[in-house]
């Protein structure tokens, strides 16, 4: 044999998720070629660059993917392979798509409501997350939860819960919340 075989990558999905996304690069170089500028590029389906680092190891992570987005990764590198064609420059040595599940795969965040304290005027909710029924990572992603309630004269009552409040009902406290009017 005159040349050596060009090196080629498997790409392994290992945990597909809306948290973060695992890759494992396999590397199969049976003649020991020296590939230099060894790295990945990851693109969304728009050929934008998400992501692209030198490849130091063998798994890739991506913090929080876009849900439904679907990626391409490629994995270049600089090398020859003594063809006499000389060294080839970001030479594609492997690729794969992959889609990141939709937020809605997760379910919905389930919530308690209990009144108190009801008269003509006035009435008190206390709000718990269903800490059980709701996936954890819905809770996570949760920068607001709103609460819309309708009287028989359709008068629309909208409460948003955030910052404070939220935190406290992500980590399965109960708050209360005065309706008037």
């Amino acid at each position: 044999r005159t040349c050596k075989k060009e090196p080629t990558v498997k790409i392994k999905t290992k945990n597909i998720d809306i948290m973060s996304t695992k890759l494992e690069i396999e590397l199969d170089n049976p003649d020991n070629i020296n590939i230099e500028n060894y790295r990945y590029i990851v693109y969304n389906k728009e050929l934008q660059i998400i992501s692209e680092e030198n490849l130091e190891n063998s798994t890739i992570t991506l913090e929080k993917p876009d849900p439904s987005e679907t990626y391409i990764i490629k994995v270049l590198g600089n090398y020859d392979i003594g063809d006499g064609e000389g060294n080839q420059i970001d030479k594609e040595i492997g690729n794969t798509k992959f889609i990141v599940p939709s937020l809605s795969s997760l379910g919905y965040v389930r919530a308690n409501l209990e009144t108190k304290d009801i008269t003509s005027e006035e009435a008190n909710l206390l709000v718990t997350l269903d800490l059980e029924k709701t996936d954890y990572r819905l809770i996570y992603l949760m920068s607001k939860f709103e609460i819309n309630i309708v009287n028989e004269n359709n008068t629309i009552f909208n409460y948003t819960i955030e910052n404070d409040e939220l935190e406290k009902i992500k980590n399965g406290e109960q708050i209360q919340i005065n309706i008037n009017g």
